[in-house]
């Protein structure tokens, strides 16, 4: 049976690469594929800039209210037949004000849960270099308005902390809060979000083709900031002499790549790539014998670690969030987040069964992480919402 889908997304800007937009054109494309008809209300966190200014006035107020994105998203949907909506991130242009108007009209709302904005409004539960979780455990957000820390921003972390005191998260009428880890379900369980409505379903990436051979050397993709550990590997690689690992090559971009320049300009054996297309990446995967993931924030269920799977790559990741739960048996090695176990590890990860681990990897993927896997379980949860059970 064809199903009538409304997908709704605020991309987040560009100079802040994001995996959770390509996994919501990933799975949009999947469910196409699949023979659903997808509706995408994709909204641009790139076009503030241009905004005039009542624009910008509307949209800074957005995530507290926006009745006119509610009434032309309820219109959208009942223009198009859409039976079932399905919400990823929602700020700061659409806002929580969706799923009530959307409940409202009738159609249930998916929302697939990427981060921890339910609770913390940066997402991350990290602030200034360390674990926080001041929000979470108040009543209201307001310490996350003194720490400035949506954007930087007092002003905006005040819009913040209105509406997620406004639309308190587990009081909205969510008709599943897909869950991408047991961890990130637990969060929602901590929140208040009835168990009964909560299903853990990972995220699904697109095949790149059969695994080729083992490659050389270490890779690590992705933001180069602090809560994604990259110090912490540079601090990890040089306690070995240069060469002795092969090479680490780092791609990405970000504010502590000047810092991390500075660290490793005595060394040959680390290379600093800067952003690379997602082809470019691809091609340094399939080169690399692993992929690591230091962070040192919770991740949820970063893209870069699926796709480390799809290529039949084995990972070393920090033994934070959800990352621990993507590593399959075999496939490799969870770490404590700091620079003296990362080494040993790395040392380790040196000498391994590249080949054995690898298949693990993949088969992984093709158990968990595929696009029609991903798809499969996405079309039974409408169906199951669909069928009333909401």
């Amino acid at each position: 049976m064809t199903r009538r889908v409304l997908v709704l997304h605020n991309a987040y800007r560009s100079e802040l690469p994001s995996g959770e937009n390509a996994v919501v054109e990933q799975e949009v494309a999947g469910l196409r594929a699949a023979g659903a008809e997808v509706t995408l209300v994709l909204r641009r966190s790139d076009d503030i800039a241009a905004m005039g200014v009542q624009d910008k006035l509307r949209t800074a107020v957005a995530p507290v209210a926006a009745p006119g994105t509610v009434r032309e998203v309820v219109a959208l949907a009942r223009e198009r037949g859409c039976e079932v909506a399905h919400l990823h991130n929602p700020y700061p242009m659409l806002s929580l004000g969706v799923v009530r108007g959307l409940h409202e009209a009738g159609i249930p709302v998916v929302h697939t849960v990427h981060n921890h904005r339910h609770t913390c409004m940066k997402g991350t539960y990290r602030r200034d270099g360390h674990d926080c979780r001041d929000c979470a455990a108040a009543r209201l957000p307001w310490p996350g308005v003194a720490h400035r820390c949506y954007r930087g921003s007092a002003a905006q972390s005040l819009v913040m902390a209105t509406a997620l005191t406004r639309y308190p998260y587990a009081r909205q009428p969510i008709a599943r809060h897909l869950a991408l880890t047991p961890e990130i379900r637990e969060s929602l369980l901590g929140a208040g979000v009835p168990e009964e409505r909560i299903v853990l379903k990972p995220n699904g990436v697109p095949d790149p083709g059969p695994a080729t051979p083992p490659g050389r050397g270490f890779l690590f993709v992705g933001r180069v900031s602090e809560e994604k550990g990259v110090l912490l590997l540079a601090d990890a690689w040089l306690r070995h002499p240069d060469g002795a690992l092969g090479t680490l090559t780092v791609v990405g971009d970000g504010p502590e790549l000047p810092v991390l320049r500075q660290r490793v300009a005595q060394r040959r054996d680390v290379e600093l790539t800067g952003q690379l297309d997602r082809p470019a990446v691809a091609e340094r995967m399939r080169a690399a014998a692993y992929v690591v993931v230091p962070s040192v924030w919770p991740e949820a269920q970063p893209l870069v670690v699926l796709e480390t799977l799809a290529h039949g790559r084995p990972l070393l990741v920090s033994a934070v969030g959800g990352l621990p739960a993507l590593v399959p048996p075999g496939g490799g090695t969870v770490v404590a987040p700091d620079a003296g176990a990362w080494a040993a590890a790395l040392a380790e990860a040196s000498v391994a069964d590249l080949a054995q681990q690898g298949a693990a990897a993949r088969a992984a993927y093709e158990r968990q992480h595929s696009s029609e896997v991903s798809v499969r379980r996405l079309l039974a949860v409408y169906e199951e919402v669909l069928a009333g059970r909401w």
